[in-house]
């Protein structure tokens, strides 16, 4: 079960409770016992009562085994009428019958039931088949158990039977009638079961404790209008009975505890949702909820049973997934296969805004306990934590995987924060036995404390060893029960650590660490010291804390602060000691990754506190500086923290508040933002509050305008009372759920007038009506009670007619009709909420009379801690306080010893800057030793260019100056390195070495160049690369450029291609009419452009031949002065930004059987392991020729580096850039295609790739079981060795799972915009517009280009669908039409992930214009961009490479067509190629050969 306070209403803030946690989380008075026991029996004081005992699970000698329930249902009059048919077995693993004492443990068996109508015991037949007489049995009840006794004792293994018959009216618990009444007129009729922890028992006879599991059939006869849901799947076809009802029946074969037993039975709506592996998921709600509104609330649930199921590696195992709303439910309920949610979960587009992300954290909380709790029961409630913890936990796994890493972080600082507040009232261990109820288990320490202990389980063990372990604790226990220590073992098992110490710890052992951080600087030693000690008592422990010291240009140091548990000294601290050198830090990160759960006391410098809070890595660490900036009133409103403002409670954050207040347009922030400030009373926050209320709730959301009213109600006017009281009775200001509604009642309460007292007199009376009125009547008899002591109250009735006699008369008027609530009303948790309030106006005069009311209301589990309560009543405290008195905060540390702390840290940081300032002096006096080239390495960075045209390429880097010099250009271009990169000499000499193998030219570094300009030549240290021109050295592709260049007639060229304005041509010829001659030179480069003639619309066929012609006239080995165009479009070629050459035509070693992504990734990695570099160099030449051929003159490939394959399929790679440079331009990248966050070893081969010549570096976050540590690793290595960045990305059709936001985040973050791209994006296409338009609006923020893949992606995605199989195709066309960059490319050739394919961006181009159904000339004519001119601009960079011009490098491909449309419309033929001047390639253009007698054509 969750408990989730997001999803609850206003109205029990004077508690310090939510109105549902209530009975479950409240802070006991009671002394603990005085006996001493320690560990999970030692009772804790405020936990327990000192009548708490320890708890155990029940013997296993005798249990059942199976119910099969027959139950006949009237709604209108709460009755249930029952048989229910046992199969009781004696446990097996007994020796023998022999062995058996006739005792009762082995003939008695008692079934917990509660205030039941017993008609008749009797034995059965175990099945239809058993005719054997049953020995006789006896039965006894007592009100609260069934005692049943056979006459003979059971053997080991035996089984029999028995029926109960019996009936109830309206119980306690367990079982809840909703039938509609003027006081609850809300909602269709319907009744349905809650049971956790030990709620069965008011309506079902059972072993009411998780240890007892049976196999159940149902039998349920109700109203044939209504209908029945129970667990399990449907066993036959409902039967319709004469009398009008309907019989209904269900069977469930996994054995099921009786708290997760659920059937419904009701006017319920339904809405069918999208089966997932042939399980049927549907919602379901008592009218007025609409189908619309459950989908909206729960439509995410089939893309999270594929996503769980994934994660723990184990198939769902319910025949389905029903999940059903209903006000009687707090929280939700785990049932089997029928899971239960409180009806405040439904949402509709407004509540949305607020909730939809708290919904979806339960509603994956709850699909966790099908594994958690359900698969794997708890033996008993000791244990409560393996499922609830669990539960919890995957919730923030599922965040960590779908939403931002800083989500994921703030998940986590929220859950420890939860845990440290009830910490405050209680601390106690996890597995505890001792507890006044079961209930008591399921509090703060379970939920964020225990799932705090699983998320440092994950970060001991790391990711592989932890899951490993995980899986296989699933595995094994599937369908048993399970203590702590057999999760413990399967922990060990697949880690090979010891847990014991951990366990005993942080599981079995109380509390948690609480640090006190202190941070000094050795100038002298260039030394930074970070101490740790822990300040709780008596326990220490064993803790290893990362310490990161960030840097002024951004480095980090770290270092690990290390505590022991059997220290000596059990007060030494832990000490971080990092060189830093000169530079002193920037700020300090302790725990910066959030691996261990802890308190931090840390104020440093207010520098450093100021760096920290902006620029801090993690979301921690940003809040934790911002509120110790906020505590010296060091503010950045830019950057608020609300609550911590809130807290403040000064000028300078109120006014922030109050500004912010008029300004937050995202309904969550402002969310937070109103009620962080709706506990202050000030002028300026009275006018933030009524501007938000004269806002339409559709901007605000509910809970704004809620606490707005409250924070109005705060302000103590009586002017704002008759506002408050009409809204109270206004319908438009109810909201949802009544959440507006509990708001304005809150807002009565704290005015502090008698007009307002008054009118929540009458609501408690009335019962408002809303879609859950039970909301607004716990709402309402909280704040009656809250109103008497609300500021100015008691003045502002003694004013009144009857004096100093009227707030006495108010509270009587109160009580009495808070007791009338307590007493008549028929909702437990109304009459909960009026003892409260009973307590909270200390009516010991009545508190017998809401002690029986509470009694006969509430089950036994929830009746603790009121009546610990009512207790207190006969104890007042020795000086009570007045009503109305207001508590007196804690003073404050003076600001004057603020002052003299801060005087004398900057004092200490002046003296350390001036040490500082003396070693640079003398550093700069010494100089920088040049290394054995000449070359100063501490004055060098990596230089970074892209000469991919032949272009020479300015790097703008700070204040080296180095010149450029590309092997076809003589031109030299100036360019500036900056300081600091030692590793930068190695990327120059790869770089170097690289143009050595590439194209065999001698590189030298020289003093001096000819024509060096004077301002470069005068410059500090001219150090210049130089590439020697020497004609003799070159290899023969080079050698080809030496002639005297081309001249091609007669060629067509792109719309905008033209040299010339079109204003030069005769608008009556159209522009694929015009032809051109292009001349070349002989350094490659495009010499003229000239227009020489029209043509027709289309291109003549060549002449007919006969069989004897000879071969072609023209050879291009060599190269002709003049190629004759023949009218064919000419173009700079097409570009592929995407192709996995290394596992290329790799069908032969690979088998297809499903098609899916995971098996393409698996029988590829399968065959990746024999891959040798010869066998990569073959396959990836074969394709590479093969792209060529069909035109590409540009590809960026991908070669896979891992520790399977190593470097050798980046090693053929770059053997073939070498061999084929004279054609194609090749651009290598690096790619982790199987994560690297779980094989370290992969960053170290991606780092020796980029060493090695590598371009650009390519990640896959899918892949990886840390997605977002993954995207940062490779944004780290790409900004080492300055690289771009290529992502494999969101490669499913989940719209709710993406990495993208990271991605988006990090480039922003890193400045790489328009260094990134992405590939495939698939889950766009599954995407309403809106949404796939907001995100191209991000994309084209950052600079990112997208890069669609539609032949892997046509083939891989939609596997799952039987019909209307979704295309999976990113919409490419629709996010370039907001600015994004995009391409389509090849991805695969002849492998899982593509079985076909040619490498022809054309067909390609084809393909994804049909697929996106595109046929306008405009639409065709950017496909045809998508696979040339645009991809050539995201491998290139901005700006756009040069076309057919003058100046521009000579590379021309010639299509047999007119223009880019027909090009794609009749995917053309790719003719030849030409590149920088040389002819490369020739397919020659269709010739027929007709026989000689027909004359030709």
């Amino acid at each position: 079960m969750r408990y989730d306070d997001s999803l609850l209403l206003l109205g029990a803030e004077d508690s310090g409770l939510d109105v549902a946690s209530a009975a479950r989380c409240s802070a006991h008075a009671c002394r603990a016992p005085a006996a001493a026991a320690t560990g999970p029996l030692a009772p804790v004081k405020g936990f327990v009562s000192d009548a708490a005992r320890p708890s155990y699970a029940p013997h296993s000698a005798l249990a059942p085994v199976h119910m099969a329930l027959d139950l006949r249902l009237d709604l209108p009059s709460r009755t249930l009428r029952a048989g229910v048919r046992y199969v009781v077995c004696c446990s097996p693993s007994v020796a023998s019958a022999a062995a058996l004492p006739d005792s009762a443990l082995y003939r008695a068996l008692t079934l917990d039931a509660v205030a039941l109508d017993i008609h008749a015991v009797a034995t059965a037949a175990v099945d239809d088949s058993d005719d054997a007489a049953a020995p006789p049995l006896s039965h006894h009840y007592d009100g609260r158990g069934l005692h049943i006794t056979w006459q003979l004792p059971f053997t080991p293994g035996e089984r029999r039977a028995f029926v109960v018959e019996y009936s109830v009216v309206d119980p306690v618990a367990g079982l809840n009638f909703h039938v509609p009444t003027p006081q609850a007129a809300a909602g269709s009729i319907h009744c349905i079961t809650d049971h956790e922890s030990e709620r069965a028992r008011y309506w079902l006879p059972c072993v009411d404790y998780p240890a007892v599991r049976t196999t159940l059939d149902f039998k349920i006869t109700a109203d044939a209008s209504l209908t029945t849901l129970a667990n399990g799947a449907e066993s036959a076809p409902p039967i319709l009975n004469p009398d009008g009802t309907k019989t209904t029946s269900f069977s469930l074969h996994h054995p099921c505890p009786s708290y997760l037993l659920c059937f419904a039975v009701g006017d319920f709506v339904e809405a069918v949702d999208d089966a997932v592996d042939g399980i049927p998921v549907r919602y379901y709600a008592p009218r007025p909820f609409t189908a619309e509104q459950l989908q909206l609330s729960l439509g995410r649930t089939p893309n999270m049973i594929r996503w769980l199921q994934k994660r723990v590696n184990y198939k769902f195992p319910w025949p389905k997934y029903y999940q059903i709303f209903t006000p009687y439910v707090g929280g939700a309920m785990e049932n089997i296969s029928l899971v239960t949610w409180g009806a405040s979960a439904v949402q509709d587009e407004i509540l949305a805004k607020s909730l939809h992300e708290r919904v979806d954290s339960t509603n994956i909380h709850e699909m966790a306990h099908t594994y958690f709790g359900d698969l794997i029961v708890i033996r008993h409630f000791e244990h409560a934590w393996l499922k609830e913890s669990w539960a919890r936990y995957i919730e923030t796994c599922w965040i960590q995987d779908h939403r931002s890493h800083d989500d994921y972080r703030y998940d986590l600082i929220k859950r420890a924060q939860a845990y440290f507040e009830e910490c405050e009232s209680y601390t106690r261990p996890i597995v505890c036995r001792t507890y006044d109820t079961s209930q008591d288990m399921f509090d703060q320490h379970i939920y964020p404390g225990g799932a705090w202990r699983i998320h440092m389980l994950r970060q001991l063990l790391g990711e592989d060893s932890f899951w490993t372990g995980v899986c296989n604790y699933v595995q094994t226990y599937a369908g048993k029960t399970v203590e702590t220590d057999d999760f413990r073992r399967c922990l060990e098992a697949a880690s090979g650590l010891n847990l014991t110490a951990f366990f005993d710890q942080w599981i079995y052992s109380p509390g948690y660490p609480k640090l006190r951080a202190s941070y000094s600087y050795d100038d002298a030693l260039g030394v930074a010291r970070v101490t740790l000690t822990q300040t709780q008592k008596p326990t220490r422990f064993d803790l290893d804390v990362d310490v990161d010291l960030v840097l002024a240009d951004g480095r980090v140091r770290s270092a690990v602060a290390t505590f022991r548990a059997d220290a000596v000294d059990p007060d030494t601290p832990a000490v971080a000691l990092v060189y830093v050198g000169k530079e002193r830090p920037r700020h300090v990160e302790i725990d910066p990754h959030g691996k261990v759960l802890h308190t931090l006391e840390f104020a440093p410098s207010e520098d450093m506190l100021a760096s920290a809070a902006k620029s801090g890595r993690d979301i921690g660490t940003r809040m934790h500086a911002f509120r110790e900036l906020i505590k010296v009133r060091n503010l950045d409103p830019s950057a608020p923290s609300y609550k911590a403002l809130a807290k403040a409670r000064n000028r300078a954050t109120i006014d922030i508040l109050a500004a912010s207040m008029t300004r937050e347009a995202n309904v969550p922030a402002l969310e937070t933002l109103t009620y962080a400030a709706s506990g202050i009373r000030d002028e300026a926050l009275h006018a933030a509050f009524t501007t938000i209320l004269a806002r339409p709730v559709a901007d605000t959301g509910y809970y704004a305008r809620a606490y707005a009213f409250v924070g109005l109600g705060r302000q103590g006017r009586a002017a704002d009372s008759q506002r408050l009281i009409a809204a109270l009775y206004d319908d438009t200001e109810r909201g949802m759920h009544g959440i507006v509604r509990a708001g304005v009642l809150r807002a009565l309460a704290l005015v502090g007038d008698t007009a307002a007292h008054a009118a929540l007199l009458q609501a408690v009376d009335a019962s408002l009506p809303t879609l859950t009125p039970d909301s607004v009547a716990r709402a309402a008899v909280a704040a009656l009670a809250e109103s008497l002591g609300a500021p100015g109250f008691a003045g502002t009735a003694a004013s009144g007619p009857h004096g100093a006699d009227a707030l006495q008369m108010a509270r009587a008027a109160a009580v009495e009709a808070l007791a009338d609530r307590a007493l008549r009303d028929r909702r437990s948790d109304v009459v909960s909420a009026a003892a409260r309030a009973l307590v909270r106006l200390g009516a010991t005069d009545r508190a017998e009379q809401s002690r029986a009311a509470v009694l006969a209301a509430l089950p036994a589990q929830d009746l603790p801690p009121i009546l610990r309560a009512i207790a207190r009543l006969d104890r007042p405290d020795p000086a009570p306080a007045a009503a109305g008195a207001a508590t007196q905060p804690k003073p404050s540390q003076p600001v004057e010893a603020l002052r003299d702390r801060v005087a004398r840290l900057e004092k200490a940081l002046e003296a350390l800057r001036a040490k500082d300032e003396a070693r640079e002096t003398a550093a700069a006096a010494v100089g920088a030793a040049p290394n054995a080239n000449g070359v100063p390495l501490s004055d060098i960075r990596a230089i970074r260019g892209r000469a991919v045209f032949g272009e020479p390429v300015r790097i703008p880097i700070a204040a080296f100056p180095v010149a450029v010099v590309p092997p076809e250009h003589g031109a030299v271009k100036s360019t500036s390195v900056g300081k600091n990169a030692r590793r930068a000499a190695a990327a120059l000499y790869a770089r170097l070495n690289l143009l050595r193998s590439s194209l065999s030219l001698p590189v030298t570094l020289v003093r001096s160049l000819p024509g060096l300009p004077q301002s470069l030549a005068q410059a500090s240290t001219p150090w210049l690369l130089e590439l020697e021109d020497s004609a003799t050295s070159l290899p023969f592709q080079a050698q080809q450029r030496m002639h005297n260049g081309l001249v091609i007639r007669g060629v067509r060229l792109l719309r905008g291609g033209d040299p010339t304005a079109e204003s030069d041509f005769d608008p009556a010829v159209p522009h694929n009419s015009r032809l051109f001659d292009v001349v070349t030179d002989a350094d490659g480069r495009i010499a003229a452009v000239s227009y020489t003639a029209s043509a027709p619309d289309t291109i003549a066929s060549p002449p007919p031949q006969t069989s004897n012609d000879a071969a072609r006239a023209v050879s291009y080995t060599g190269g002709p002065t003049e190629v004759d165009g023949e009218g064919l479009l000419a173009f700079p070629g097409f570009a592929d930004a995407h192709l996995h050459l290394d596992k290329a035509c790799i069908l032969d070693r690979c088998s297809i059987r499903h098609g899916t992504l995971a098996e393409a990734v698996a029988e590829t990695a399968r065959a990746k392991a024999a891959f040798s570099e010869e066998d990569v160099y073959t396959r990836a030449r074969r394709t590479l020729l093969r792209a060529i051929s069909n035109g590409t003159t540009l590809v960026r490939a991908f070669a896979e580096v891992d520790p399977r394959v190593g470097l050798r399929a980046f090693r053929a790679l770059a053997r073939l850039r070498s061999e084929l440079a004279f054609a194609v331009h090749v651009q290598i990248c690096a790619f982790a295609q199987e994560g690297t966050t779980h094989e370290p070893e992969t960053l170290a081969l991606l780092d020796q790739a980029l060493r090695d010549g590598a371009d650009v570096i390519g990640g896959c976050p899918y892949t990886d079981p840390d997605p977002d540590r993954h995207i940062d690793q490779i944004f780290d290595l790409a900004q080492r060795h300055d690289v771009d960045v290529d992502f494999h990305l969101d490669f499913d059709l989940d719209p709710d799972h993406t990495d993208l936001p990271k991605v988006i985040a990090e480039t922003l973050r890193r400045g790489y915009h328009g260094r990134v791209a992405v590939g495939h994006m698939t889950n766009l296409s599954a995407m309403p517009p809106a949404r796939v338009d907001a995100i191209a609006h991000s994309l084209a923020a950052a600079r990112i280009a997208v890069v669609v893949l539609p032949a892997t992606d046509l083939f891989l995605t939609g596997r799952n669908h039987d019909h209307l199989v979704p295309r999976g195709v990113a919409p490419a066309h629709r996010l370039a039409s907001a600015g994004v960059v995009v391409a389509v490319a090849t991805n695969n050739v002849l492998n899982p992930f593509t079985p076909f394919g040619d490498a022809s961006l054309l067909r390609l181009a084809n393909l994804y214009a049909n697929v996106a159904q595109l046929s306008s000339d405009e639409d065709l004519d950017f496909c045809f961009r998508m696979v040339s001119s645009l991809t050539a601009q995201i491998i290139a960079g901005d700006p756009p490479p040069p076309g057919v011009r003058a100046g521009a490098p000579a590379n021309l491909v010639l299509l047999d067509c007119c223009d880019s449309v027909s090009a794609v419309r009749e995917v053309a033929k790719v003719v030849r190629g030409i590149v920088n001047g040389v002819k490369t390639f020739d397919n020659g253009r269709t010739h027929f050969y007709f026989p000689a007698q027909s004359g030709g054509e």
